[in-house]
């Protein structure tokens, strides 16, 4: 299991490396020679070989920690580079490992920032193949790379801005004397205004913020999340228990042979396997066809195809992947994980007891190792867990317990090693059985994000709070951004919100009917009803009547709209209510309990009796000694008691007769 490094261990393993070579003041008249010896990571070769390896645990998990993506070979960045052109490069790399004067970079910059900052100064370096005009100085490129805003390097105001950082803290280390100063001071342009439409020199090739459709910024569709959620929960039910259990059984079979074992035995072992298994849905039957099609392999061939069981090993192995991506789709959908999030979950952040999964957050964490958090745990992200778990301790290594398992051996990564890319295994895997069209686009996994985003953000009333508690963000300002980045996520939340309205006055309706809802509000609501059913002829209202009838209501102006909880606000736009100053739309915040506009459902004279019944208790146990304590309860006890007329009558069994008397009749 990896272990990670603080922030804290970071800086000071960075300081042990800079004390040993005397100090920055130091190091900046050092030669290259001397510089080209540091060794700036455990592990890593000396910035004189070119080529500089980021340890694993400075990143978060996920193909980041590929070691293709976190070793930096500067050397072959230039073809063929000068010895000046070696060096200059060593010295950047060296400046973005050391401190920077920026205050928010002060102490240490991230390993994902620091890969991020070493990338980007890739990509300018490199473009000097493309660039006629920088004669070898790599400092011309970046100034005209720079006046360019980065034409044909990066067309994202994210990355330009970045690029823009990079050069600045390049700029402040020459000036400090770790990197050769420009051959020439650098010409200075009017500045853009931030205001301006960011458009590059000569007109072409705007510049680009994050796109919506087809992105990983863009939410799938409800047809898309309904169908893969029916065959997630389908697979839970009939075919993961045994995809697990088969494969199981020919990994065991395989191990147990005695003989020379070579690629054709083992298939051949496990066809046998295969052969001899008993596919049985849910219910007991026969399994027989699937709620999608796989390829099926026929000799060098394959089709698509709904049929079950399988032929040969070949087709089996193609559902390995598909119980994986069901299993990441049902605790993406559940938990709203950022994709480092749920591909660093391990078997041991599962608390089954507590319903909650635990896993590392990289984001808004000055530790490089990431802070732990945790999100509560349906049951069915629950059993995906348990079902992945059982898959991943077959293949993964003994003695590691990572969830997300590299099934088919690769290039950059073992068999059995963590999965590090979860997007392109799901994109991949859906494609290959057409659960995906392609105009869903990518089935990237942040797009559960900005789906939960949606879903919660047109049904439920505290979407804001309820998002930055499930996206672990520490504003409200950044869940805003999922809830109004998509003019289409608006409209249909307005539209949701009036058709809910129309639901809430029906059922409102119906409780004033029956002398279930209190406030103000309910006896002028019923008086209007029996007006209406008197007109009508009507000996007892239907629910065709309580319809028309709430169609009525919202017509003539009264208004059905959610407080909080069973509390509705009856108050037509533009009338006159004691939460506002004026004429105008109501004050959440300010609404009382004596307002004609106020109607409480059942629901929530249910939890006032609640409340009251507490308060009571609490009332009554206190000693006559805590006078204050005793006084502030009355006067709670007071307040909700004038909530609804039959709220003495309520408190009367629960206090002692003086205790009554006190309350109610001393405050009358």
């Amino acid at each position: 299991m990896s272990i990670h490094i603080t922030e804290k261990e970071f800086v000071e393993k960075r300081e042990d490396v800079i004390v040993e070579w005397g100090g920055i003041s130091a190091i900046r008249k050092l030669p290259w020679e001397q510089i080209a010896r540091i060794e700036m990571f455990d592990g890593s070769p000396p910035l004189g070989s070119g080529c500089i390896i980021i340890p694993e645990d400075y990143l978060p998990p996920g193909k980041s920690r590929r070691i293709t993506a976190r070793t930096m070979t500067f050397s072959d960045w230039i073809p063929h580079p000068s010895p000046d052109q070696f060096e200059w490069l060593g010295r950047a790399l060296l400046a973005l490992w050391l401190p920077y004067r920026s205050r928010r970079n002060k102490v240490a910059a991230s390993g994902s920032s620091l890969v991020d900052r070493m990338k980007r100064l890739r990509l300018m370096v490199e473009s000097s193949s493309e660039s006629a005009t920088w004669g070898g100085d790599l400092w011309t490129l970046l100034f005209e790379l720079q006046d360019k805003r980065y034409a044909g390097v990066s067309c994202e105001k994210r990355g330009i801005e970045k690029m823009d950082q990079v050069i600045r803290i390049l700029a402040e280390a020459a000036e400090d004397g770790v990197m050769p100063a420009p051959t020439r001071p650098r010409s200075r342009k009017k500045k853009r205004s931030g205001e301006q439409t960011y458009i590059r020199d000569g007109g072409e090739t705007p510049v680009q913020t994050k796109s919506l459709p087809g992105g990983k910024f863009a939410h799938f569709s409800t047809n898309f999340v309904s169908r893969l959620m029916a065959i997630c929960l389908w697979m839970q039910d009939n075919l993961a228990d045994q995809v697990v259990n088969c494969l199981k059984l020919a990994e065991d079979a395989v191990r147990r042979y005695d003989g020379q074992m070579y690629r054709e035995k083992a298939l051949a072992i496990k066809n046998a396997v295969l052969a001899d298994f008993r596919w049985r849905d849910a219910e007991g039957n026969m399994l027989t066809k699937l709620p999608f099609k796989v390829p099926h392999r026929v000799g060098q061939r394959s089709s698509l195809s709904d049929a079950w069981p399988p032929k040969n090993w070949s087709t089996f192995r193609v559902l390995i992947p598909v119980v994986q991506v069901t299993n990441v789709a049902v605790l993406a959908f559940c938990t709203g994980g950022r994709h480092h999030e749920v591909a660093g979950m391990v078997k041991t952040n599962l608390q089954l007891d507590d319903e909650l999964i635990r896993a590392r957050t990289y984001k808004y964490s000055r530790n490089l190792g990431g802070i732990e958090r945790d999100w509560p745990l349906h049951e069915i992200a629950a059993r995906a867990v348990e079902i992945q778990d059982r898959l991943a301790a077959i293949i993964r290594p003994e003695g590691t317990d990572h969830l997300w398992v590299q099934v088919i051996p690769s290039k950059a990564s073992a068999r059995g090693a963590p999965l590090a890319d979860l997007s392109e295994l799901s994109h991949d895997t859906l494609e290959r059985i057409k659960l995906i069209d392609p105009e869903e686009g990518r089935a990237h996994l942040h797009r559960w994000r900005h789906t939960i985003a949606r879903l919660i953000g047109i049904i439920v009333d505290d979407a804001q709070e309820v998002l930055q508690d499930l996206f672990g963000h520490n504003n409200v300002e950044n869940v805003l951004i999922y809830l109004l980045s998509n003019a289409e996520i608006a409209a249909e939340a307005i539209q949701v919100a009036e058709e809910a309205a129309f639901v809430l006055a029906q059922d409102a309706l119906k409780e004033v009917m029956a002398g279930k809802a209190a406030g103000p509000a309910a006896q002028r609501i019923f008086v209007a009803m029996e007006d209406y059913r008197m007109q009508r002829g009507i000996k007892a209202l239907g629910t065709d009547d309580i319809e028309e009838a709430a169609m009525l209501l919202n017509l003539e102006g009264t208004a059905f709209r959610r407080v909080k909880g069973g509390i509705l606000c009856t108050k037509a736009p533009g009338q006159l209510a004691p939460c506002t100053r004026g004429r105008g739309r109501e004050d959440v915040g300010s609404c009382r309990t004596d307002c004609l506009n106020r109607l409480e459902l059942e629901v929530e004279r249910k939890a006032l009796v609640t409340e009251l019944q507490d308060l009571a208790r609490q009332f009554s146990e206190t000693p006559s000694e805590f006078v204050m304590i005793k006084e502030r309860l009355a006067g709670q006890l007071l307040a909700y008691s004038r909530r609804t007329p039959d709220s003495q009558a309520i408190l009367r069994p629960m206090l002692s007769s003086s205790d009554f008397e006190r309350v109610f009749n001393e405050a009358a």
